[in-house]
């Protein structure tokens, strides 16, 4: 397993950040929302109200599979409102896979929004200024392993089948990797980034991008993440800069006089 924190940030010629020391970040709301599913069939999204859970398989003859039989992802978010510290890890919610024998399309993967209403104390003033609503999409890996892999030796972690997180069959791996879009935001003055910093193990109280999922079974791990902020300031126009605009502007000046 990579154990690698995964962040994206924007860069821009025209701004300068500073960074900030102990700012507060009221969360308003949180929600989340799967979508734009790789490969897979049988994939069945929630409706428009609730993209937080989602199913996929076929059963043995091709037929389709309820969804309490199905393959899916739940993500259970964090409760809101509440407070969180700028670059201090906290749980964004519980990400649970329901691993259940399916036949069919191997799902590849699919994306995964987390969405929050923010504001900010960015001084420790008790001032909250309102960021408002953002989204921020990570990209989710899925490999759908064989149950019964020939020489019984499961990919990818080559340990035998039938044995520990393989006991009912090779587990399957889920992997979170870095943000696709909007991962960091510059909002109202200020730049607003969400790293992940991985699934955390319940057992090791590790972070990791990805985790084994055991066959027959509803596996569990709580995402954690955290959020930086920086005040946002334009950057000055050199000296250089300012003489040339002068010397136009004069050079404009003139030539309207010789005009009049």
């Amino acid at each position: 397993m990579n154990t690698v924190m995964q962040t994206a940030a924007v860069a821009t010629a025209l701004l300068l950040s500073t960074s900030a020391f102990g700012a507060t970040l009221n969360l308003n709301s949180v929600t989340a929302g799967f979508h734009d599913n790789v490969e897979g069939d049988n994939v069945r999204f929630g409706d428009v109200s609730d993209r937080t859970r989602v199913t996929w398989g076929l059963a043995e003859d091709g037929s389709d599979l309820s969804r309490a039989d199905s393959s899916g992802y739940v993500m259970n978010t964090r409760t809101a409102p509440d407070q969180v510290m700028d670059d201090t890890a906290f749980e964004l919610g519980r990400f649970t896979h329901n691993n259940n024998v399916i036949y069919g399309g191997l799902l590849e993967g699919m994306q995964l929004d987390l969405n929050f209403d923010v504001s900010v104390d960015y001084d420790e003033t008790g001032d909250f200024v309102d960021l408002g609503e953002h989204t921020f999409t990570f990209d989710i890996a899925h490999n759908e392993t064989t149950n019964s892999p020939i020489g019984g030796l499961c990919d990818p972690n080559d340990a035998t089948n039938g044995q520990g997180v393989n006991i009912n069959g090779c587990a399957d791996v889920v992997n979170i990797t870095g943000g696709i879009a909007g991962t960091s935001a510059i909002i109202n003055g200020f730049e607003l980034t969400l790293t992940i910093l991985g699934f955390l193990d319940p057992v090791t109280n590790e972070f990791s991008s990805d985790f084994f999922s055991m066959e027959r079974n509803s596996n569990t791990r709580i995402l954690m993440g955290e959020f930086s902020v920086a005040r946002v300031n334009e950057v000055p126009i050199p000296a250089a800069g300012l003489l040339l605009l002068g010397s136009l502007g004069g050079l404009g000046a003139l030539r309207r006089r010789r005009k009049s």
